[in-house]
């Protein structure tokens, strides 16, 4: 592994030009936190001859920055940039200098990891996987995103609601309405390339508006930091078209929703139905952190393709919450782009995890079909029994309820996430729908 050192100096190496660095962080809210600094600042930092605190109040913060009950403002932690996943800013306006982004671990005055920090949870799981059961993990992610244009207000010129780019739009299908995003389409794929990133793959998907790009995969950590840059990119991309680019779980009623679906694949994958099994009977409490909004939940119904309402699983079942797919590789359908995805990936692995070290048997049987469709004896037989929480209340409680996630995630990162997702439902529920779905759209 390269040393942070030869990392910098071989990145700035090849971009002389960088002008500024963005030194990022994901919080429980999923909303990207940044801190910009000139580029010798940074190399200070990144050299270890300066520290940037942070309060640590942002363990209990909303989006509006208040800060939960149970929170605190004092004390800090210390920005610590992960060199490895540093890259040049995509799709930014021509007139803003060359920038790069780069994410970062959360570390006490101690300079020890803080067990708080989301990557720092996602990465210790996956260390734990390697070091106690010799599992190599490789993570990808399905981007579904919805282009939007802005409805404005004639005399105050304010936005006032959003409408799909495309109407005339179905899945994989080339319309004409969909033939004029095809340059915007190919911009974002080029820009993505630009900064080392190459999709696998895009395509129209089934809502009006809804496009999906197919990141690579990774390991865990790489994956999650290349999500969030790739998002980035899409939406200053399809900004500078005049348009929004929301992944909101269903902004429309009548349109399908959008998910990111998450790969997990296991090597070797000789202990799969164990791994498969505790992440099946910790499910309840996982979604809490994939399906984070209570807007998540009205995405995910049966017969829509989106996985069903049961904890099941199937070869290529996809209205199964978990597609297996090969040995030792599944995919996750009950993931959207609102959660805090090194969380959610976290919290998936975790219940693998659980099934390594409690050698669970894999009590559910295949299911071919939509588990919704089948009769109460027929699921049983099969061993479905557990519904999908259709409510973050309901999928809080079990997250509240469950010891056993709670000590593979860490106590603390989940009662501080349950404090912020608590309080956060509740300032969101008291909004009437339509200023709620307006609120999310301008923000996720």
């Amino acid at each position: 592994m390269s040393e942070p050192s030869d990392l910098l100096d071989a990145f700035l190496l090849t971009n002389p030009d960088i002008e500024y660095v963005w030194m990022q962080w994901i919080d429980y809210t999923a909303t990207t936190r940044v801190r910009i600094f000139p580029l010798e600042e940074f190399v200070c930092i990144a050299r270890k001859q300066r520290r940037i605190g942070v309060s640590l109040a942002v363990q209990w913060m909303l989006q509006d920055d208040t800060v939960t009950p149970e929170g605190s403002t004092t004390g800090q932690f210390y920005m610590e940039p992960d060199l490895s996943s540093l890259r040049r800013n995509g799709g930014l306006t021509t007139s803003a200098a060359p920038s790069a982004t780069v994410m970062s671990f959360w570390q006490s005055e101690e300079s020890k990891p803080l067990a708080s920090c989301p990557r720092t949870t996602l990465q210790s799981i996956v260390e734990r996987l390697h070091s106690t059961h010799n599992v190599e993990v490789l993570c990808g992610v399905e981007i579904e995103v919805i282009f939007l244009k802005p409805i404005t207000n004639q005399q105050t010129g304010q936005v006032t609601d959003y409408a799909p780019a495309t109407t005339n739009h179905s899945w994989s299908q080339m319309t004409s309405d969909t033939r004029k995003m095809v340059p915007i389409l190919e911009e974002v794929n080029r820009t993505l390339a630009s900064i080392g990133i190459k999709l696998q793959q895009f395509h129209s998907e089934s809502a009006p508006g809804q496009f999906e790009f197919i990141l690579p995969p990774a390991n865990p950590l790489a994956a999650i930091d290349t999500l969030f840059a790739a998002r980035h990119v899409i939406t200053a991309v399809v900004e500078r078209h005049g348009l929004r680019a929301t992944f909101h779980p269903r902004p429309f009623a009548n349109g399908a929703g959008s998910a990111a679906h998450a790969h997990i694949s296991i090597t070797p994958p000789t202990r799969e139905d164990a791994f498969l099994a505790g992440i099946l009977s910790h499910y309840p409490a996982i979604v809490a952190f994939t399906m984070s909004q209570d807007a998540s939940y009205e995405r995910v119904r049966s017969g829509i393709w989106s996985g069903s309402e049961w904890v099941a699983w199937g070869f290529q079942n996809r209205e199964a919450p978990v597609r297996k797919i090969g040995p030792g590789h599944w995919e996750i359908k009950t993931v959207d782009g609102v959660a805090n995805s090194y969380l959610a990936m976290a919290a998936l692995l975790a219940g693998g995890l659980i099934g390594l070290e409690e050698n669970h048997s894999l009590a559910v049987k295949e299911c071919a079909v939509d588990a919704s469709s089948l009769s109460p004896a027929e699921r049983s037989a099969l061993g479905i029994t557990t519904p999908i929480p259709k409510s973050l209340a309901e999928s809080m409680a079990a997250l509240s309820e469950d010891k056993t996630l709670q000590n593979v995630m860490g106590h603390e990162i989940v009662q501080n996430y349950l404090s912020v997702k608590r309080a956060e439902s509740k300032r969101l529920l008291a909004m009437p729908d339509e200023e709620r779905r307006l609120w999310l759209l301008e923000r996720y």
